[in-house]
């Protein structure tokens, strides 16, 4: 299967590893503005380069389009994608406007493609096996944090251009909230700054409440204040159960039924030559990505969106809830769906 790619910014490394590493997966064209990045990636593989995704789209041939772009670079790169029913993988955030991610989605649904949203957590071990867990009983609470610095990424400080922590990376805590207990139908949430005042224009510390749709309520508490750590939780509360989710130390730790559940993901042996590409993402244990990425090939090989945890559909809900948070922080109201 060929492959093209959009974007070369740094998740960009991290996704090329597994796609090599699969077999009868080729990337075969890279675009990116910055011409050396695409080169630099292209070359080792012997793949075409481009500055610009409508050229690349009119002189190559391939299957499956990987896009990694931040959100104010969306313009009709997916749209064109479905409309030659080239399948989609795209890497989150989406577009800040709504009316713009919608459009997306309604090229999606009408180009009839798979297109997986890049929400890497649903494919944890310690995610499945909570789930496994828990299914069939009464959940009633979920506490989720994301706790972190500021990436050296310019646009990602400027809220207009990435929609701020919020959009950015606590998305991910927001969608295992969405995964656990369903659609949401209101939002309350409350921001400061008074830590990092220099580098971005946005609360470097939010803490919000949501009402779910089957009754469950949740919280995510969300800072960008840390130098040196991140940290990302998810504890489950429900029918005789009580489950905390490490994405640091990859466990599941908690009681069930009154017995102690204890449950560590195995290690995984990458390499020391992979391991250089995937440095900024330790805590993810990097087998989040590669379970992605394979969940996305099987479904395009079958053709079939129900291999995948996140289609857009699904994600545009998540989206819609971060954009949502950053509503409330700006209005000190909640925010019905």
């Amino acid at each position: 299967m060929d492959v093209a790619i959009i974007g070369a910014g740094g998740i960009t490394d991290v996704h090329l590893q597994n796609i090599d590493a699969i077999d009868d997966v080729d990337v075969v064209s890279v675009c990116d503005l910055n011409e050396g990045r695409a080169k630099a990636i292209a070359e080792p593989r012997g793949a075409t380069t481009y500055t610009d995704h409508k050229e690349m789209f009119a002189g190559e041939s391939f299957e499956a389009l990987f896009v990694h772009l931040p959100p104010t670079a969306h313009t009709n790169q997916v749209a064109m994608a479905a409309e030659r029913g080239i399948d989609v993988f795209l890497e989150k955030p989406l577009p800040l406007s709504m009316e713009k991610a919608r459009k997306i989605g309604q090229a999606i649904d009408d180009g009839e493609i798979v297109c997986q949203v890049g929400y890497m957590f649903r494919y944890a071990d310690i995610v499945e096996r909570a789930r496994h867990l828990v299914e069939g009983r009464n959940l009633t609470l979920i506490r989720g944090q994301w706790y972190s610095g500021v990436p050296e990424l310019a646009w990602w400080k400027e809220r207009n251009r990435s929609g701020g922590q919020v959009v950015t990376t606590t998305t991910h805590v927001y969608d295992l909230v969405r995964y656990f207990g369903g659609d949401v139908t209101e939002v309350s949430a409350y921001g400061s700054q008074t830590t990092v005042t220099d580098e971005i224009d946005f609360a470097d510390t939010h803490a919000a409440n949501i009402q779910h749709k089957g009754g469950v309520v949740s919280q995510v508490g969300s800072t960008c204040t840390l130098e040196d750590d991140r940290q990302v939780d998810l504890v489950l509360v429900g029918e005789e159960f009580r489950l905390a989710l490490d994405f640091n130390e990859r466990t599941v730790t908690g009681t069930l039924d009154g017995v102690d559940v204890y449950y560590q993901e195995p290690d995984r042996d990458y390499g020391a030559e992979q391991l250089e590409y995937f440095d900024e993402y330790t805590f993810h244990r990097r087998n989040d990505y590669d379970s992605e990425v394979r969940a996305f090939f099987d479904a395009v090989l079958a053709g079939d969106s129900s291999f995948v945890r996140s289609d857009y559909t699904d994600a545009i809900g998540t989206h819609e809830l971060t954009m949502a948070v950053n509503e409330s922080l700006d209005t000190g109201q909640p925010v019905s769906f």
